[in-house]
């Protein structure tokens, strides 16, 4: 399926949309009391008067939080693999990843930073992206549906089943350890749910799952990380 590229780096941005803010130019606003005009105006009619609906975040979590409040937090809090440019809202600069390259607009190939740690010290690579997408997904939150269906899942298989499964996780499960995943989406979310809360990228039978190339998300090296819609 062909989508376009520029709704796929906008969900990209962490995971990832702006503060809303509505800007209202007021000219004159007269208002009667008791037979009394009061005029509500700027100093400059030209001026334009910021008007916003305030209200605190309910979540530090990216995979979980989902309104304005919220993403206020998470672009002071954290980077993403790509980011918005402030001078131009319309283009995407290098964050987490020094660049990205396609040739079909549905393969999407990033190469990470090599000097990039979380606050606890692990280091960020592919399998650490690879890990947060398919968390993302997997808990089939506001973020992960709104952002990643038809595009890292199938809607289809999440109306009829129930799980938010990446595209082809079934197959790559199956295909390292034989267990029969391809057709069976309930074993495949307990198996994949299983691997995300123990994660070890060490471990040979993880990383050849996430090595699997036929996959939304395909850890090709340890700092490039492959996108397939």
């Amino acid at each position: 399926m062909k989508y376009s590229s520029k709704k796929f780096l906008g969900f990209l941005l962490t995971s990832v949309t702006l503060f809303t803010i509505l800007l209202v130019s007021i000219s004159a606003v007269s208002t009667i009391v008791h037979s009394q005009t009061i005029i509500i105006q700027p100093k400059n009619s030209s001026e334009l008067i910021d008007v916003a609906w305030t209200y605190p975040p309910d979540a530090l979590d990216p995979a979980t939080g989902f309104c304005d409040p919220d993403q206020v937090i998470f672009n002071v809090v954290y980077q993403q693999l790509v980011e918005p440019n402030v001078s131009n809202p319309l283009q995407v600069v290098p964050g987490l990843a020094y660049n990205w390259t396609t040739t079909n607009y549905q393969n999407w190939t990033f190469y990470l930073r090599n000097n990039a740690y979380f606050s606890d010290g692990v280091k960020i690579n592919a399998t650490t992206v690879w890990f947060s997408f398919y968390r993302t997904i997997l808990m089939g939150q506001g973020p992960g549906v709104n952002n990643y269906i038809n595009l890292l899942f199938n809607s289809t298989q999440y109306e009829d089943t129930g799980f938010a499964l990446p595209w082809g996780v079934g197959n790559a499960i199956e295909n390292v350890t034989g267990l029969p995943t391809s057709n069976n989406a309930n074993l495949t979310a307990t198996i994949l749910a299983s691997i995300l809360s123990h994660f070890n990228a060490n471990n040979q039978t993880i990383l050849k799952i996430m090595e699997y190339p036929y996959q939304a998300v395909v850890v090709k090296g340890p700092y490039e990380v492959q996108f397939n819609l």
